[in-house]
């Protein structure tokens, strides 16, 4: 994300707090990327979806209490990473999930034909790694976030993102590796 969208982003979220009425271009400019996010946190669309939609009643309630406007998409992130967190402790099965992920992953990946194209491969090494690796992944690359503002996101320290980063980097690197030297 570059500066203006930065500067965007805030003036959108100084808005959203002066009323109700300000609210929807905050939605319309956050909802696919908080979306998205807990969908690659629970593996499953509907509960992502919903998950969303009450994250939004919470960020819409605290908007007015949030000093910083530079710091709602982390604290937005945050919310909806709670709720995941929370819907994975109920379901009790997250190391299931994960694996039936994985297992689905390899079923279609082995069904389908090999995809032309630097982007595509790219994009089929990524949907390989573990859920946690593509939502990390997803985080930096794709959102922008900083590692202090995923750690935060997540809850675990800024060390533990670094690490969790590089190993993603390093099998992400491996399985592109892997697509080129099979061809």
């Amino acid at each position: 994300m570059d500066r203006r969208e930065h500067i965007q982003d805030e003036l959108l979220v100084l808005r959203a707090q002066t009323g109700p009425e300000h609210v929807n271009a905050l939605v319309d400019r956050w909802h696919k990327p908080l979306w998205t996010h807990a969908h690659r946190m629970t593996g499953d669309r509907e509960t992502a979806w919903d998950i969303v939609q009450e994250s939004w009643i919470t960020i819409v309630e605290g908007l007015r209490r949030l000093r910083r406007p530079d710091a709602f998409p982390a604290w937005a992130f945050r919310i909806v990473s709670n709720r995941c967190l929370n819907w994975r402790r109920k379901q009790g099965r997250r190391q299931e999930l994960l694996a039936d992920y994985a297992l689905e992953e390899t079923r279609q990946r082995q069904n389908a034909p090999s995809p032309p194209g630097d982007v595509d491969a790219l994009d089929a090494a990524l949907k390989a790694l573990p859920a946690d690796w593509q939502m990390l992944l997803s985080l930096y690359y794709e959102q922008g976030f900083t590692v202090s503002e995923i750690a935060g996101i997540l809850g675990i320290n800024a060390g533990t993102v670094k690490s969790r980063l590089y190993r993603a980097r390093r099998e992400l690197k491996t399985r592109m590796e892997g697509m080129t030297n099979d061809e």
